[in-house]
């Protein structure tokens, strides 16, 4: 009886090691699915960001074009009359509304930059913790159908 408790405990210690072995592999693939999402994250929001920036850079140099060709306009305006004349009402409608919504455009971007818009973008900069938390409640299903396949190997080899 003594031989066999012995030859069960030694398996069993051999178990916990393995197990303990995998484990610390399961941690080095955690920890590079982890970097590598979060490198995925921040290219893909830096590249987010940078079509915010030339939306925002377009859309400054419309609303200044803009301006530039209503002060033409008016200048204009002032000296040709019959300029005056021939402008439809819809026409004026139509530059002054579109005045109106570069304007309100311009103001938005200006209140969103103001609000620290680089913080929503900055995932995993500042806090490790954070992105591991993050990141080890997204493990992909490739890596856990990876784990239960190792399981299962090793279960039919013990």
């Amino acid at each position: 009886m003594g031989v066999r408790l012995k030859k069960s405990l030694e398996e069993k210690d051999g178990i916990i090691k393995l197990l303990g072995e995998a484990g610390a592999k399961l941690g080095e693939k955690a920890e590079k699915a982890e970097k590598k999402q979060g490198n995925l994250q921040g290219a893909l929001e830096h590249m987010k960001m940078k079509k915010q920036n030339e939306e925002i850079k377009t859309l400054r140099e419309d609303v200044e074009n803009l301006k530039i060709e209503m002060k033409l306009q008016k200048l204009k305006f002032e000296s040709d009359t019959d300029y005056l004349l021939n402008l439809s009402n819809h026409e004026v409608t139509y530059l002054e509304n579109q005045v109106k919504e570069l304007e309100a455009e311009n103001q938005k971007l200006k209140e969103s930059e103001n609000k620290d818009g680089l913080e929503k973008y900055d995932l995993c900069d500042d806090s490790d913790e954070e992105c591991s938390e993050i990141l080890v409640e997204k493990l992909s299903d490739e890596t856990v159908n990876d784990i239960i396949n190792w399981f299962n190997h090793w279960n039919r080899t013990v």
